[in-house]
């Protein structure tokens, strides 16, 4: 799949011939990447089963070169992770980050990671949405998107374990979800939602406008901000800019809780927020 929504066609080329400048921003801190780290790593072993209950089922949507997360992922006690991203060229970055190939799915062994890997070029609001369908044509969830009978168990691992196409125990979103419009947003957090095992949970790392302020105010202060991002280039800032102009949708804080209930988020919880009052963690349960 290869669509991107509120994605232009330049601006995905721009996104990915300054794959440098990117890179440049998370080294350098200035999106505050070194405290939001800090705070996943702190919560997500927390978010899994116990170690060798075999049921910890993992997917990282829009992952880029897991350059961030590969050194948290390695230790956990996962039974297979699946990394999503609509940009080719970076799953096998991805892939060397964790030690398995690109493309190697999860049917065909370890391949070098401490557990098996699928790696799958897709725009997320498509995969979340195919794969809620195929869930429910294997029988795992129902129409409305829960176990049938689940009341008969609280765990959800019987369906994880036997199903050969296992829910997730975790989904993380890191710097993703803000290429969507809300309509679009709430579509995804409700086909996620059907994708996730009993207990699940949604980790959320984003840019999020402060309650009350429109889209135009927020890109003025995100300007503001660039003058400061002295180890970029002239033209590698500029790159970021009007990547950020034409592809960026960040929602109001409240308004995103409010759309993540909607889809049927019970649980909504800020771990962390930055100084400039736009990035921030939100852990969504159920």
């Amino acid at each position: 799949m290869t669509a991107h929504h509120n994605v232009t066609s330049s601006s995905l080329h721009l996104f990915e011939t300054a794959w440098r400048a990117y890179r440049k921003l998370v080294d350098e801190d200035y999106m505050e990447h070194a405290a939001l780290t800090a705070v996943i790593a702190a919560v997500l072993p927390t978010l899994l089963p116990p170690a060798g209950s075999s049921t910890g089922w993992m997917a990282d949507l829009g992952c880029g070169d897991l350059g961030l997360l590969a050194p948290l992922l390695r230790p956990l006690p996962l039974a297979g992770f699946i990394g999503v991203d609509a940009t080719a060229e970076v799953l096998p970055l991805a892939a060397g980050r964790l030690g398995g190939g690109r493309g190697e799915g999860v049917e065909r062994g370890y391949g070098g990671a401490p557990w098996p890997c699928e790696w799958v070029c897709a725009d997320l609001l498509d995969w979340s949405e195919e794969r809620r369908k195929a869930l429910q044509e294997e029988g795992v969830i129902d129409a409305s998107g829960v176990e049938p009978n689940s009341s008969s168990s609280s765990s959800g691992s019987t369906k994880i374990c036997s199903s050969p196409l296992p829910r997730m125990h975790v989904i993380s979103c890191l710097f993703a979800l803000h290429h969507l419009s809300d309509p679009l947003k709430q579509r995804a957090l409700a086909a996620l939602r059907a994708c996730m095992a009993t207990g699940g949970s949604l980790l959320i790392a984003d840019v999020f406008r402060k309650d009350g302020e429109d889209r135009e105010a927020y890109l003025s202060r995100y300007k503001a901000r660039t003058v400061e991002w002295v180890r970029l280039e002239k033209e590698e800032r500029e790159a970021v800019l009007e990547h950020v102009c034409t592809s960026d949708y960040p929602s109001e804080r409240s308004e995103f809780v409010a759309l993540a209930r909607r889809a049927g988020w019970g649980k909504a919880r800020w771990l962390w927020g930055g100084m400039h009052e736009a990035e921030a963690v939100l852990l969504l349960q159920f």
